[in-house]
């Protein structure tokens, strides 16, 4: 994003200082560049973000609840859409006894899926163990529903 930038900055100075189309001709190669460059990044860090939240799965599914959040922690750093990686999150977080996280994590997850059956069910199960059954019965209909 700060190469796209400042590329467009140097076109619009370009352009403020009377260069014209000579400084536009110039500075289109690294325009073109910068988002070139921005697309890959992003490519290689939701590729990054999908190899994290696999080995998440890997750990959780080890019982090594700590690494497991913290490669689905990495994965949300990179790709901060990933409903998987929230849903796995908060049943690591689950099995830590830490609820409410818990809870938060299945948020995300359903506002990025809201079809996710799982990520209701799950946070019925935490709302029920923070005490809260209103809220899980909730969960658990809506979780049928789907």
């Amino acid at each position: 994003m700060r190469i796209g930038i400042v590329a467009l900055l140097l076109v619009v100075s370009a352009f403020a200082i009377g260069c014209g189309n000579e400084a536009l001709v110039e500075v289109t190669p690294a325009v073109n560049a910068a988002g070139d460059a921005q697309g890959t990044k992003t490519d290689l860090d939701l590729q990054k973000a999908k190899e994290l939240y696999e080995a998440g799965l890997a750990f959780f599914a080890q019982g090594q609840m700590e690494e497991a959040i913290r490669k689905y922690d990495e994965a949300i750093r990179l790709s901060s859409d990933t409903p998987g990686a929230y849903a796995g999150r908060g049943l690591a977080y689950s099995n830590l006894g830490q609820f409410l996280r818990a809870v938060q994590d299945f948020d995300a997850a359903i506002r990025l899926n809201p079809q996710n059956a799982d990520a209701y069910n799950n946070r019925g199960l935490a709302f029920g163990e923070l005490g809260d059954f209103n809220k899980a019965v909730q969960d658990f209909d809506a979780s049928i529903r789907l």
